[in-house]
């Protein structure tokens, strides 16, 4: 598969996924929690800041979005290796860790008002699962990727 092909189809990737998530911030998301305040009446007065939090943790979401677009946008264009893609995978490791880091920190919030049920701590954990699968992926490609650019720099110094 060419780079150019490459580039493409991870772009296309991008676009399904965020396509995806405006689904779901926009409709899933909303509707779960009204039917959630309607069959729980227990959880009616937390069903709007739990629907805040989880659109408030989309935004983490959108912009790795656009920083991998525009990392795939230079791998077709033959600068897969550089510094700044480097840049942009240590950044979308650091906003996954963040949506990780906010997520535990709702569970626990929860956890203290007594409302956390086993629904809520097992969506929390996979989403908690992934985010830390995301984090490691990214800072690993960055790493990689900035190793790779040093040795680039350092090739073409030589020549």
């Amino acid at each position: 598969m060419k780079q150019k092909e490459l580039s493409v189809w991870l772009e296309a990737i991008v676009l399904l996924l965020a396509a995806s998530c405006l689904v779901l911030a926009l409709l899933i998301v909303p509707e779960q929690a009204a039917r959630l305040a309607v069959a729980n009446p227990g959880y009616k007065d937390l069903s709007l800041p739990c629907l805040i939090f989880v659109e408030i943790t989309f935004i983490p979401v959108f912009v790795s979005l656009i920083l991998a677009w525009r990392t795939f946008a230079d791998i077709g264009r033959d600068c897969s290796f550089s510094a700044k893609n480097a840049l942009r995978l240590r950044t979308i490791s650091r906003l996954a860790l963040l949506d990780t880091l906010l997520y535990v920190a709702g569970a626990l919030v929860l956890l203290a008002l007594d409302m956390l049920s086993f629904d809520i701590l097992f969506i929390t954990m996979c989403i908690v699962f992934m985010g830390f699968c995301f984090t490691v992926a990214s800072a690993a490609l960055s790493h990689l990727t900035k190793k790779a650019s040093d040795m680039k720099s350092e090739n073409d110094l030589t020549i």
